[in-house]
């Protein structure tokens, strides 16, 4: 009897967030998917197959569905998500680097920058060698000049990387000064932009990278996450930026994993998955952002959970048939492939060798 109680108490006093489903309930986020193991997916070898693919896969997916990023009748090229979490060691770069692979592996390119200048690491997640000239050097140059010299083709047709470099403690102002621009650029060259950024609670970095993005996946270690860990770092965002924001579950106990609940109620749920809307806010722009009170669009109601069942036909096991098509498993393909692209698509920007050409495709 009094272990039962003390299991009990136990319980009870556990504020972490050990399920999917506790998200939207304890953190008042969207609910982007999660990551039952790391395995398939560890440094120097981005996998691209099996159960860590699929999940992936709905994550792209859902990003688009709770309004995390814009869909794509209205940021059809170029989408900015950086993905960060709220503190060190909790799989940022395994799901940044792993979307990547599962964007390419649905016929679109995606560019991975490593956005942790403090200390850069994305290069080891594809087995690549520390950069000399990368982001940091970008930063202190004028000019897009160097950016050919800066991108990276990766392991993984479809995928380009653009790694930290030198390590900068502290990048603030020239992040802030020369970084729109840098992101104007690339916008315009691939169809997915991923920013492996700093912990939220460590560095003031990850809150500027964030109002330069369209998106955030704040990535959340099921295994030792407090709540209220995470609401200061949803805090520290909501207080800098109305970037939108969505949870990605990682180390997650598959008999936690709820395989029904493929989003939860979402900040901007019903915003992307209906018809077109008002234009959605980029850094920069000055079209305006016609999203209620400017943070969650609902004007402080709860919108009603966004729930797609699984369905047997389809690709990803959440299988919702709302918005952009599911992301397609593909053969793979030989290095010297330009880049892998939906069909029909004009020629990629990016040329098959390592160094980028700046200039922009021609029509």
């Amino acid at each position: 009897m009094i272990g039962l109680l003390i299991w009990l108490l136990m319980i009870f006093l556990d504020n972490r967030v050990r399920s999917d489903d506790q998200v939207p309930e304890k953190l008042g986020l969207s609910y982007l998917g999660g990551l039952t193991s790391n395995r398939e997916i560890q440094a120097g070898s981005v996998s691209t197959t099996g159960l860590a693919s699929q999940q992936l896969a709905d994550i792209g997916m859902n990003l688009r569905l709770t309004g995390v990023l814009p869909g794509t009748w209205q940021a059809p090229k170029g989408a900015v998500l950086l993905v960060t979490s709220a503190q060190p060691v909790e799989g940022k770069t395994t799901v940044a680097t792993g979307l990547a692979a599962a964007i390419a592996r649905g016929g679109r390119s995606a560019l991975v920058i490593d956005g942790n200048l403090r200390q850069p690491g994305t290069h080891l997640a594809f087995g690549m060698p520390p950069a000399s000239f990368g982001l940091s050097g970008l930063l202190k140059t004028t000019g897009g000049e160097n950016l050919d010299a800066a991108v990276q083709r990766s392991n993984i047709p479809g995928v380009w990387l653009l790694p930290g470099g030198t390590t900068m403690k502290d990048s603030t102002l020239l992040l802030d000064q020369r970084l729109p621009g840098i992101l104007a650029q690339l916008r315009k060259k691939t169809d997915w932009i991923i920013i492996d950024g700093p912990p939220l609670l460590s560095s003031a970095e990850a809150s500027l990278l964030a109002s330069m993005s369209d998106g955030v996946a704040l990535v959340v270690d099921s295994r030792h996450d407090k709540v209220a860990v995470l609401l200061r770092a949803k805090a520290i965002l909501r207080s800098l930026t109305d970037t939108p924001i969505g949870v990605v579950m990682n180390r997650l106990s598959r008999r936690r994993r709820n395989p029904y609940f493929a989003v939860a109620f979402a900040e901007d749920a019903a915003f992307d998955a209906t018809a077109p809307g008002p234009k959605y806010t980029r850094h920069g722009d000055t079209h305006g952002d016609t999203r209620g009170n400017g943070h969650n669009g609902t004007n402080g109601q709860r919108p009603e959970p966004v729930v797609a069942a699984p369905s047997p036909s389809s690709p990803n096991h959440y299988g919702a048939p709302v918005g952009p098509g599911p992301i397609r498993p593909i053969s793979s393909m030989p290095m010297d492939f330009p880049v892998m692209q939906p069909n029909p698509n004009p020629p990629s920007p990016f040329p098959a060798p390592r160094r980028m050409d700046i200039a922009p495709p021609q029509s």
